[in-house]
């Protein structure tokens, strides 16, 4: 029994895609500063930070601390990257906040899951085998369920919230099959655009959506979802930061390069990428070109060697910072491919390009450019150098982005508002 037992923790290790069970799992339980399961307290309203960015942290933290000041109980659970946060420093003191790698341990899920797995799932994933899926894609997704699924079930019958605020649970479908037995409503916001025939709001009470455009394509994808109009209360907030601020003078073009994430592993990407650095280092010297190169979450310095190495881009170009919307607000042109930042920046009143193609993305009406072509950059480029062509330009995209995203500064307060009526 034991040779199984470290078996399937070599299996775990080996396969797992969220670095927490390789990071934290296997670690002593002295490592942790844990509150203890017993101190763990119910709640109304349960808040698992789904998937975790830091860039989406205003989609979550201020709705959390409008429900606390409603005199609801909120519990907040976030991986340990997140603890560094200043967003998550307000919320301290105020709300129960857990630290998601430290419920496995609080809870003792191996052994449990261990069961789980051969009781309830085995026979899946042989089912799946004999139809030709992968057995190591497989196994990833299995494991990953039923660590999610017991986790869940054991912190639900701890907490008894009554309702979940989250963005979705796409890659924690262990959650929302728990969520479901258990009966808890759930509610999703928006985190970004949903391209093509699929979405990712299954198993949710009520969604929360930025703007008309998106309620208008979900109710085409999924005429069964109960959904909201909003707003977006991150994009929200930061324009309202810089309502009165004066932009910086820009003596030379600055132009921010958004990366879409799958630059080395999607083809039409690569070339897409490719042929518009290309063009603007064509026209950098010549024009005084700022150029400003924002990788993905996903991506690092690494990913670009080769690029560095043939020099289409230089190192100091490139930036991995979390504050995308800073550099938004500092440039004059925001280019990306498959990117939701190419529309924020266009709420943001920046002039935006996205390099386009029918197999990556939608073609929809949404204000923003899209070019095919290096020599089309170019001349867009060198055109919008003119302050009356770039201006002109700027007021028929914003007159467009008002369907993508709608301005209500109490997006917050509605929010908390809709959740609170399924208290």
């Amino acid at each position: 029994m034991e040779k199984e037992n470290n078996s399937l923790k070599t299996k775990v290790k080996g396969v797992i895609k969220k670095n927490l069970y390789t990071k934290y799992f296997f670690y002593s339980k002295k490592q942790f500063k844990a509150i203890e399961k017993n101190n763990i307290l119910e709640t109304d309203i349960l808040v698992p930070f789904f998937p975790f960015r830091h860039d989406y942290e205003l989609l979550i933290y201020p709705i959390v601390e409008e429900l606390e000041k409603s005199q609801l109980t909120v519990t907040l659970i976030v991986p340990r990257d997140a603890l560094g946060s200043h967003n998550l420093q307000k919320l301290k003191g105020k709300v129960q906040i857990l630290i998601y790698e430290d419920l496995f341990i609080k809870f003792n899920t191996y052994k449990e899951t261990k069961t789980f797995l051969e009781e309830n799932l085995k026979h899946i994933q042989n089912d799946y085998i004999q139809k030709g899926y992968s057995p190591s894609a497989l196994q990833s997704m299995i494991v990953n369920y039923a660590y999610d699924y017991v986790l869940a079930t054991k912190l639900l019958k701890k907490t008894k919230p009554k309702v979940v605020y989250s963005l979705h649970f796409i890659f924690n479908t262990g959650w929302l099959d728990a969520l479901k037995k258990e009966k808890v409503q759930i509610h999703l916001m928006q985190h970004g655009f949903f391209n093509g025939e699929i979405h990712d709001f299954m198993g949710s009470t009520m969604v929360h959506l930025w703007g008309e455009y998106h309620q208008e394509r979900l109710k085409k994808l999924d005429s069964t979802l109960k959904t909201t109009v909003v707003g977006n209360p991150k994009l929200l907030r930061i324009k309202k930061s810089y309502i009165n601020t004066e932009n910086k003078v820009r003596e030379n073009l600055k132009i921010l390069f958004v990366s879409s994430g799958h630059t080395f592993t999607n083809n039409k990407i690569y070339d897409l990428t490719l042929n518009a650095l290309e063009g603007i280092k064509e026209l950098q010297s010549d024009y005084n070109i700022e150029l400003i190169y924002k990788l993905h979450p996903s991506e690092n310095f690494k990913d670009y060697k080769r690029w560095l190495s043939q020099k289409v881009i230089k190192h100091n170009e490139i930036i991995q910072s979390n504050d995308i919307y800073e550099q938004i607000l500092n440039a004059k042109i925001v280019i990306g491919a498959v990117s939701t930042v190419v529309n924020e920046a266009a709420f943001l009143e920046r002039l935006c390009i996205r390099l386009f193609d029918e197999s990556l993305i939608n073609d929809i009406d949404d204000g923003i450019i899209k070019i095919r072509s290096k020599t089309e950059l170019k001349s867009l480029l060198l055109n919008s150098i003119d302050e009356n062509y770039y201006n002109d330009l700027i007021t028929e995209q914003t007159s467009k982005s008002t369907r993508m995203f709608v301005s209500s500064y109490s997006v917050e307060k509605e929010i908390a508002r809709l959740i609170k009526q399924h208290i």
